[in-house]
């Protein structure tokens, strides 16, 4: 199982991974991604969808990704897991006004993106830590039926908030959630896009 969870081969991701928020309450197991080897170039894309902060199940590309080919994958966008009246106080970093791409209904300052946590409310938990501090802030199967798998976090942080990943397909569209430790999407907001490409040498 391990060998279709883990991300491919690809590129070096140097550096320590620091997860301060959780998995969503029907994950029955979270695994961390290894580090991966040389880059690949971008090829076509083969599918795009968004994952909404608020919505625990999360999302499923269309496109089923061909059992062991590579991929990359590029998410972008910012969000928040503390509703809006959170945000009256920061205690870290500085927060974006709105997220990059909002959900439908509430919206509110964010501080956090694909890979990092570069703000935080009074009400966080990260208020000791400096930012941008790494994080997984989503998780990704690539089946069904696996376990989620933590996305890996220490790549270097990127001020437009845009991260590429790589991963080898397992005969199955990919599934990603963001990552809520309290559990409470409800006031959630924000989205994030992925973009599935096919991966060149």
């Amino acid at each position: 199982m391990l060998r279709r969870l883990a991300l491919a081969p690809f590129l070096v991701l140097a550096g320590c991974l620091t997860v301060e928020v959780g998995p969503p309450a029907e994950a029955p197991a979270v695994e961390a991604a290894p580090a991966v080897g040389p880059s690949l170039s971008l090829g076509p894309v083969v599918d795009v969808f968004w994952v909404d902060a608020a919505d625990e199940r999360g999302a499923r590309g269309r496109a089923v990704l061909a059992e062991g080919a590579p991929y990359l994958v590029t998410v972008e966008g910012t969000y928040s897991v503390w509703a809006a009246r959170h945000w009256r106080r920061v205690c870290a970093g500085t927060p974006e006004p709105s997220p990059r791409h909002p959900s439908a209904g509430r919206t509110g300052p964010v501080g956090l993106d694909a890979a990092y946590g570069f703000a935080a409310p009074a009400s966080g938990t990260v208020c000791d830590r400096p930012t941008p501090a790494p994080r997984a802030g989503w998780l990704y199967r690539l089946r069904p039926e696996d376990p989620w798998a933590l996305a890996p976090a220490a790549v270097p942080y990127a001020e437009d908030h845009v991260y590429r990943f790589p991963l080898v397909g397992a005969g199955a569209p990919l599934e990603a959630v963001v990552r809520d430790a309290r559990g409470s999407f409800g006031d959630n907001y924000g989205r994030l896009r992925v973009t599935v490409h096919e991966a060149g040498r």
